[in-house]
């Protein structure tokens, strides 16, 4: 699979990631610099955009070989400090999208702000806040604004 980043003003290609499997779900923060992306190969890959580096990778397994562990889809809440990851073995994942203190934690929740530097860079929590267990496959997440509501949708 392939993931491309373009200028919609210049149509210039900004960067581009290959990945070995199709990739279904995108997402990207309010201020551009995150992007996440999520496929077949059961991983969401957090991409740092004004750096061209992966901040880091995710992956997810499955409940038992008769099913797969898809990422299907991915949102950011509007303030960007909340990602959900929607995928087929039937789970939702919520995590901390945070800007680390000065001491380098990141289990401090730091809301987002309009002044943030422009250097600053959110890294996401590896570990899921909240993980919700559907019924079934899920296709599609949205958080709300500020991250505290997942809507989920699914067969």
């Amino acid at each position: 699979g392939i993931t491309r980043l373009f200028d919609v003003h210049s149509n210039e290609l900004v960067a581009e990631w290959l990945r070995e499997k199709k990739v279904h779900s995108l997402a990207m923060t309010k201020d551009g610099v995150q992007c996440a992306v999520g496929g077949w190969d059961s991983q969401v890959v957090l991409h740092n955009i004004r750096t061209n580096t992966v901040q880091t990778t995710l992956q997810y397994e499955s409940l038992d070989s008769s099913m797969s562990a898809w990422i299907w889809t991915i949102s950011f809440s509007h303030d960007s400090t909340r990602l959900a990851v929607g995928c087929w073995n039937h789970f939702v994942y919520v995590y901390d999208n945070v800007v680390p203190s000065a001491d380098g934690d990141l289990d401090v929740l730091s809301e987002y702000s309009e002044e943030e530097d422009e250097q600053t860079t959110r890294e996401l929590c590896n570990k899921p806040v909240v993980i919700f267990l559907e019924l079934d496959r899920v296709y599609g997440v949205a958080l709300d604004g500020c991250g505290e509501k997942v809507l989920v949708g699914g067969r």
